[in-house]
Parts: structure tokens; C-alpha cells; sequence
């Protein structure tokens, strides 16, 4: 799969994609992140329908319907795209995280939610040494 997007255009659809992602709960993984994607860059018209119908109709947005989209409107493109998809989204995120890392504003917001998910797990940890 070839994205013909310019840096600015990654950057916009890698933060449509990150709320999408949030926004339903959906883990951060390659097929989660490929839907999410080419959903916010409106680059799979028929994935685009799908979702949109999902949304319309109040469904849930699973892990498990984001995969079998994956499945359906991206992987039946053959292994050698996955692979293709696999190596330019790792390019696109090296890029887009060197350029995040650069933007002290952004790296502030980015730690307060680590060290807010930090603590959640710490509290979790807690919660599971006091049981056990």
C-alpha cells in the first residue's frame, strides 16, 4: 500500500488515528492502528462505508470488528502489502515521534499521561498484592 500523504498530513491523520484508537479502546497494534488510519485519511472507501455504518447504527467498535475489518478491507491485499503497510507505518511513526520528541509542549502532555497510566497500574499492582 503506497499513502501518497505529505509529513503534515501524517502527522494530522497519526493524531485522527490516535483518537480513533482512544476513543474506542482499541489496542495500539498494526491492524488497529491500519484501520484507524486509512479510516481518518479516508483512504479505504469501503472500510470508510463500514465504519460509518457501525457509528450510525450506535454499534460498538470492538477490537475483535476492527480485525475482522483489517481482515476484510486491508490483509485480502496479499502478505507482501502487509509487509509493505508494516515497514512504511514503522518509517511513519519513527518520523513522526522524532519530530514529537522535538515539541517540548507535546512531549509535556504525552508524560502526564504516562505518569497517569503509571499510577493506575501502580494502584492496580497494589490492589493485587493486597489480595493475593
Amino acid at each position: 500500500m503506497f499513502y501518497n500523504h505529505s509529513l503534515e498530513k501524517t502527522v494530522e491523520y497519526f493524531r485522527m488515528t490516535v483518537k480513533f484508537l482512544g476513543r474506542y479502546n482499541l489496542p495500539y497494534d498494526p491492524a488497529n492502528y491500519t484501520v484507524g488510519y486509512e479510516y481518518s485519511s479516508n483512504s479505504n472507501p469501503h472500510l470508510l462505508t463500514d465504519i460509518e455504518k457501525t457509528l450510525s447504527n450506535s454499534q460498538p467498535i470492538t477490537p475483535e470488528l476492527s480485525h475482522s475489518w483489517f481482515q476484510e478491507h486491508v490483509a485480502y491485499r496479499g502478505p507482501a502489502l502487509i509487509q509493505s503497510i508494516k515497514k512504511d507505518l514503522s518509517n511513519i511513526l519513527e518520523e513522526i515521534f522524532g519530530d514529537l520528541s522535538e515539541t517540548e509542549d507535546e512531549l509535556s502532555g504525552f508524560k502526564k499521561s504516562l505518569l497517569h497510566f503509571s499510577n493506575r497500574i501502580e494502584k492496580a499492582k497494589d490492589r493485587i498484592s493486597c489480595s493475593g
